[in-house]
């Protein structure tokens, strides 16, 4: 009765570096090249070693600009740079796929931490 709908996305899936793991939280960002304007809020969709997915309610960034979003992961706060990498309309509002520029062991071990807490501590 349906048919199964090919993802047109596959290949960018599978160019991904570190897999996605839901992360649901109100965040902040504001566009670098911007720095008169004040942060604006947004909500993190998900997140990897690789990056941020965030939404917000307007078509205001572009590929390849660079933000810098506020966020907290587990009790740290981070404020990291990111490139926009995608957008998707998706119903009301505009996902973002954004790329951590810089290297950052401690964010890293910050995430790492996050997802084996959050999807792979077995404690019951």
């Amino acid at each position: 009765m349906f048919k199964k709908k090919k993802n047109k996305d596959a290949a960018k899936v599978n160019e991904r570096k570190h897999p996605r793991y839901d992360f649901f939280q109100q965040a902040y960002y504001r566009i670098v090249e911007e720095n008169d304007t004040d942060a604006e809020e947004c909500w993190v969709n998900n997140i990897s070693l690789g990056g941020l997915c965030i939404e917000i309610g307007n078509n205001i960034l572009t590929e390849g600009d660079i933000i810098k979003v506020v966020y907290k992961v587990i009790t740290s706060f981070r404020k990291d740079e990111l490139r926009v990498m995608y957008i998707k309309k998706v119903i009301n509002n505009w996902r973002y796929g954004c790329l951590f520029i810089q290297a950052d062991e401690k964010r890293d071990a910050i995430i790492t931490k996050y997802i084996e807490k959050t999807y792979f501590d077995k404690k019951t």
